[in-house]
């Protein structure tokens, strides 16, 4: 059975590999046009609430503020036509442009709006045009393909682990949709995380509700996707990788708490 890699690094190494095997890897960068409200296949129903919950996943803010995003992303998707058959997806622009001409008439209102327009000014200034298409890459076609997302390195951790999981998130989604005979056909997919603990931080999964990272994690075994994760500071990796990743790989352990975790993992 082969075997899909789908990996994700700040490094600038991967470009070789799409001339190496032409046509057998894909390699995308923040430039890449990519629109995160086009559910590409997901439940439109439910689309806007789980973007919102990703986009604002270990933010500490109030739980409204997600629900309060989603709500706008729904009153777009009316407006676009989007429930009546329409392709025609808000931008994240769009939806920063929606939040501002808001009038507050309370302060949680206030309180929603300011930390929303600061999120998403922080969103904009990461991808800049990439996220001014309505129809960006479309991830259907690269479910049989060994992808490579590249992130610089100035991206903030929270906006990078906002993409990826947003990217994983649909890899999830899409082979859910199958019978587990149908997954037990398909192509193992293994995905490689660099800096990893900028992604599964422990630190996550102590917030009141449960995390998108622990519900993609401890599920996504029985959908045949695993997880190669590399990181320097393995002590600060979350339970949940702990536990259903298949491969760590620390390439360098700074200090007594990197050496000790490495040592409990390892017997």
């Amino acid at each position: 059975m082969s075997t899909i890699f789908w990996a994700s690094t700040k490094k600038g190494d991967f470009a070789g590999l799409k001339k190496l095997y032409p046509g057998r890897v894909n390699v995308f960068d923040e430039d890449t046009p990519y629109n995160h409200l086009d559910p590409m296949g997901n439940n439109l129903q439910t689309h806007p609430s789980s973007i919102s919950r990703l986009l604002l996943h270990g933010d500490d803010v109030l739980p409204g503020t997600a629900d309060f995003l989603a709500d706008i992303i729904y009153l777009l998707y009316r407006g676009h036509g989007v429930y009546d058959g329409s392709e025609e997806y808000p931008t994240w622009s769009e939806v920063s442009s929606y939040i501002s001409a808001i009038k507050p008439k309370d302060n949680m209102t206030k309180y929603y709006r300011t930390m929303l327009r600061t999120k998403l000014r922080l969103l904009s200034e990461t991808f800049g045009p990439a996220l001014s298409y309505r129809k960006g890459l479309d991830l259907r076609h690269t479910v049989s393909a060994n992808t490579v997302f590249k992130q610089s390195l100035d991206m903030p951790p929270s906006i990078r682990r906002f993409h990826l999981l947003s990217i994983l998130t649909w890899l999830f989604n899409y082979r859910r949709r199958f019978s587990f005979e149908a997954i037990s056909e398909m192509q193992l997919v293994v995905l490689c995380i660099d800096d990893s603990a900028e992604v599964f931080d422990s630190r996550l999964e102590r917030k009141g509700d449960l995390p998108p990272i622990f519900e993609l994690v401890t599920m996504a075994r029985q959908y045949r996707i695993g997880f190669v994760c590399a990181t320097q500071i393995p002590e600060l990796l979350g339970r949940a990788i702990w536990d259903n990743h298949g491969t760590t790989i620390c390439f360098r352990l700074p200090g007594m708490e990197s050496r000790k975790k490495v040592g409990e993992v390892l017997g």
